[in-house]
C-alpha cells in the first residue's frame, strides 16, 4: 500500500514539475527589446533604473541603467523627453561617470556597458590612448560581437 502512495506522489510532483515547465515555455524568452526602450527608464510607473538603483545602488547593472537614463536626458531641456524635465539636470561626465563606476565593479557581463563606454569616451574627445584601451577591453570580452567598431558608429554618428 505504501508503494502505491509513494508512486502516487512522485506521480504528483511529476506532472507538477511538468505543468510549471510547459507554463513557462509559454512566456517570453527575451525582453532585451524592453531594455532598449527609452520609455523604459523614463516612465515614472515602470522606470527600470530607478528600481534597481533602489534596490541595487552599487551593482553593476544598476549604474549602466543610470547612465544609460542621464544619455537620455543629457542636452538642452527643449529637446529632452518631457519626463527629463522633472530630474535633476544631467551635467557634463555624468554618463562617462556612471559607466565607470559599472565597468569599477569588475562585472564585465554588460556589453553595452563597455562598448558604450568607448563612445562616450569618443564623443567626450578623451585621449586616443584612453578610447584604444576601451575599445580593446571591449573587444577583448565579447570578440565574437556583431557590434560595428564604436570609432566607426561614432563617424556615422557624426554623419546623421
Amino acid at each position: 500500500m505504501s508503494w502505491i502512495l509513494d508512486h502516487k506522489l512522485i506521480l504528483v510532483v511529476y506532472l507538477s514539475g511538468l505543468m510549471l515547465a510547459a507554463f513557462e515555455l509559454n512566456l517570453p524568452q527575451d525582453r532585451s527589446d524592453y531594455l532598449a526602450d527609452p520609455e523604459a527608464f523614463l516612465n515614472p510607473e515602470i522606470n527600470i533604473a530607478d528600481v534597481s538603483s533602489s534596490l541595487y545602488p552599487d551593482r553593476a547593472l544598476s549604474l549602466y541603467y543610470r547612465a544609460y537614463q542621464a544619455s537620455l536626458c543629457f542636452g538642452p531641456e527643449d529637446s529632452t523627453p518631457p519626463e527629463c524635465r522633472q530630474r535633476d539636470r544631467v551635467e557634463p561626465g555624468q554618463v562617462r561617470e556612471l559607466i565607470e563606476r559599472s565597468l569599477a565593479t569588475g562585472n564585465r557581463s554588460i556589453e553595452m556597458a563597455m562598448y558604450n563606454y568607448a563612445m562616450v569616451l569618443l564623443m567626450e574627445n578623451a585621449s586616443s590612448e584612453k578610447i584604444d584601451a576601451a575599445i580593446y577591453n571591449w573587444r577583448v570580452s565579447y570578440p565574437g560581437s556583431s557590434q560595428a567598431d564604436p570609432r566607426e558608429a561614432y563617424q556615422r554618428l557624426l554623419r546623421q
